[in-house]
């Protein structure tokens, strides 16, 4: 029935057009459109288009104007404010971590390096590949255990 009824508006409004546009075809440079001089009132509104232009511009063109202004006060203070606050702290991290890993870190392994070489040419001096010194500092840390123990159990 919906589709019937709504077949029927089509037809009539096609069969109106027809015989408004086709029938009596008006002079173009002197009369103004047939609707208009017919129904004026429903010339405007049709002319005017309901009013949709206005009625978006005001509602959907304004919204997204002001969203698009919105989010590039966004992306130019707020992102870009973290983006360039961040840029920087990982700078300032950066370069207090080189003095650290320069002045802390390298100094100390440097010193720790250094006192290690040390204590290791004085054992050079000790492991020099000669059978008789080894024996010699055997018998010395054997007569030294040997007096320590005589000498503190008594």
């Amino acid at each position: 029935m919906t589709m019937l009824l709504s077949a029927c508006i089509v037809a009539a409004g096609i069969g109106l057009a027809w015989w408004l546009y086709a029938v009596k075809p008006a002079d173009k440079r002197t009369e103004g459109d047939a609707l208009e001089s017919l129904q004026p009132s429903v010339f405007s509104i049709l002319h005017d288009k309901f009013l949709f232009d206005e009625l978006y511009d005001a509602t959907v063109v304004r919204l997204n104007a002001t969203c698009a202004r919105v989010s590039d006060w966004l992306d130019r203070f707020v992102w870009g404010g973290l983006v360039w606050a961040a840029s920087y702290l990982t700078l300032c991290l950066s370069w207090f971590n080189r003095l650290l890993d320069e002045f802390v870190v390298n100094l100390g392994f440097d010193k720790g390096c250094g006192s290690l070489r040390a204590s290791a040419k004085l054992l050079a001096r000790f492991q020099n590949g000669q059978v008789q010194r080894y024996l010699r500092i055997i018998g010395l840390a054997l007569t030294i255990s040997a007096l320590i123990f005589i000498w503190g159990c008594t």
